[in-house]
């Protein structure tokens, strides 16, 4: 499609140097870039969370405060790509800013606007949200207190991100009306330390857990299978770093931000699907064991032994009952639904997931 009339207002208050590159340029765009990579992570995250659901009712596993603020982080990037998908496609973005109408300015800084405001408190719901997760797997105190202390710094950065965006000009209004005089900060080196913020946490919470799943009593080639399911976030924070040079063009107030403002925004939406992608994907184990799962084997009749541990039905459910008496390790085990050296596997196996509350088994956490 051919790009629109130039605007020769707009040309003609640029310098003479950036007015020749954007007329040069008229023919660019970026909207094949931006719709690209909606249209992939947009169907990815609601399919993540979907996939999540599904599995804890797989796992007969009730439904925690993870999931559902998981669920308030899809909400939430909803609401932040659709300013996002405005400026973009209707207000002028993905061009250069000699082809905006005279109409486009304003309604194009007032949906940027929008979308800065939205972006912290998406990208920290999603971290509460893994965080509250790592509480239900590992509940010791200790641990919890470690969380408590992450989860703060994350809501405290976010808050203070919020109120930054909102009065990065005094007053508001110079946001998106250029012909205010005002005072505003330097907005792209918010972006940057509010990026170094993610990273951080990125690093955190990829960190975290490791320390956990080492201690747990397995195999050595079981226990790196489950930390490589928990590093699968490791890719939020490539995108989180790769993302932070792209911020140093970002702002409303420079020559040509309807073209410079495309990558941080295709990237931030990036940076939240691969957040919330690998959050969700710890909790997929009971759904791929169900996928899956091997052709059940006839029921064996009441009271006959098990060729594999001599133990008939009857007696399974006193194994079970005494089984109650586990130390804390033993109940990691069966949270990661890992098989346990002192359990026959033939009683292991058999067990069936009851609604737990989200501490006791994999397919209440991990299994998740």
């Amino acid at each position: 499609m051919a790009p629109q009339a130039i605007n020769w207002a707009i040309y003609n208050s640029l310098p003479p140097a950036e007015a020749q590159y954007q007329l040069a340029h008229v023919h660019d765009s970026k909207r094949k870039s931006i719709a690209t990579a909606y249209i992939i992570c947009v169907p990815i995250i609601f399919l993540a969370v979907t996939m999540r659901f599904l599995s804890r009712r797989i796992g007969r596993t009730s439904y925690g405060a993870d999931d559902w603020i998981m669920v308030l982080g899809l909400v939430l990037v909803i609401a932040d790509s659709t300013p996002c998908l405005l400026a973009a496609f209707a207000y002028g973005g993905a061009h250069h800013a000699i082809l905006m109408t005279e109409n486009d300015p304003v309604s194009f800084a007032k949906s940027v606007f929008v979308g800065e405001i939205l972006y912290a408190p998406t990208i920290g719901v999603v971290k509460i949200s893994t965080l509250l997760l790592f509480a239900r797997i590992f509940p010791g105190p200790k641990f919890k207190r470690m969380l408590w202390a992450v989860g703060l710094f994350i809501s405290t950065y976010s808050a203070v991100m919020v109120i930054t965006m909102i009065f990065q000009c005094k007053p508001v209004n110079r946001v998106w009306d250029p012909t205010v005089k005002a005072d505003c900060i330097d907005i792209s080196k918010v972006w940057i330390v509010m990026a170094s913020m993610n990273v951080l946490t990125d690093f955190l919470l990829l960190c975290l857990p490791l320390p956990q799943l080492w201690k747990l009593q397995m195999h050595r080639e079981t226990k790196l299978q489950l930390i490589g399911i928990f590093s699968i976030g490791s890719f939020a924070t490539v995108v989180s770093i790769y993302r932070i040079p792209q911020l140093r063009g970002l702002s409303l107030y420079s020559y040509d931000p309807t073209w410079a403002d495309v990558e941080p925004s295709l990237w931030s939406v990036v940076e939240v699907s691969a957040a919330m992608l690998g959050a969700s994907a710890i909790t997929y184990r009971p759904l791929f064991n169900w996928i899956f799962r091997k052709p059940s084997s006839s029921p064996e009749p009441e009271g006959r032994a098990s060729p594999r541990t001599g133990a008939t039905k009857s007696s399974i459910g006193n194994i079970r009952t005494r089984s109650r008496s586990k130390t804390g390790s033993d109940i990691k085990m069966q949270a990661l639904n890992v098989f346990h050296p002192s359990v026959p596997q033939s009683i292991h196996s058999s067990r069936i997931s009851g609604k737990g509350d989200g501490f006791c088994r994999i397919q209440d956490s991990i299994d998740i």
